[in-house]
């Protein structure tokens, strides 16, 4: 949320002709912290994915139903 705020706000100054030292540091952290939680999204649901794939392989080792 604090990466699509700084993002608009950057947006918001570039539209109404701020000077660059205005809304860069908007952009910036924007990108930023836009990209890294976007990243991040997808890392973790690969990861329960894995976690998912794990569980099942393991009940069916040991003769489970599946889930918890």
């Amino acid at each position: 949320m604090v990466g699509l705020g700084c993002l608009g706000a950057g947006v918001v100054a570039l539209a109404y002709g701020q000077p660059w030292g205005i809304w860069y540091p908007f952009l910036l952290l924007g990108l930023i912290v836009g990209g890294v939680s976007f990243m991040a999204l997808f890392v973790t649901r690969s990861a329960f994915r894995l976690a998912e794939a794990r569980k099942l392989a393991a009940a069916e080792i040991r003769g489970g139903h599946g889930g918890g």
